[in-house]
């Protein structure tokens, strides 16, 4: 194969990149929902600690030196907590950029499948083309011959009853197009 040639893929090909990409957007969704919910956890972790600082900053004040370790312990995990919040905060505005432009993707490659498929109907479609060309020649001759042997036999009955003969002239019932809107009529609407 040259380099000028390309090779379309498969359905299958086509359906295992979206599945792809759509784990890729789930995982999105799962990490910003986590960056969120961090977020959150740590806003309300905040107004506890504000709250604990608060009891313990009266006690160092007045020198309990338990109550100063205590609120040591308290500001490390404030700064900890703040600096996951930043990373987390920081990380947000990615994530949301990096969901919608999967989401695009996932949308897109699903549209190329859809595409595909439809292509692949259309080829099946026009492989069936022969195949209905020949039933209908088929149906042609029958009909011609048909029509012939009628004419023969309204000749006949015409010899000696010509009333007769003009009823089967007039019959709608023996000409080809009755037969043709019964059997096919729904796909001639």
């Amino acid at each position: 194969m040259t380099t000028s040639e390309t090779t379309t893929p498969t359905i299958e090909e086509l359906e295992a990149k979206a599945e792809e990409i759509d784990e890729e957007v789930d995982e999105l969704v799962s990490q910003l929902r986590d960056a969120q919910g961090q977020i959150a956890r740590a806003q309300k972790r905040f107004v506890e600690l504000d709250k604990e600082r608060k009891v313990l900053a009266p006690k160092v004040f007045a020198g309990d030196s338990k109550a100063e370790v205590e609120l040591e312990a308290l500001e490390d995990e404030y700064d900890e907590t703040a600096r996951s919040v930043r990373v987390a905060e920081a990380a947000e505005p990615e994530l949301r950029r990096m969901l919608e432009e999967g989401k695009a993707k996932l949308q897109a490659a699903r549209r190329r499948v859809r595409e595909v498929r439809a292509q692949d109907i259309g080829r099946q479609i026009k492989a069936l083309d022969s195949e209905r060309d020949a039933a209908a020649d088929a149906l042609i001759n029958i009909i011609e011959k048909q029509q012939r042997l009628l004419n023969d036999q309204i000749h006949v009955v015409n010899s000696y009853d010509q009333d007769g003969a003009n009823r089967m002239v007039t019959n709608p019932g023996l000409k080809p197009d009755s037969y043709l809107k019964k059997r096919f009529g729904r796909w001639l609407r």
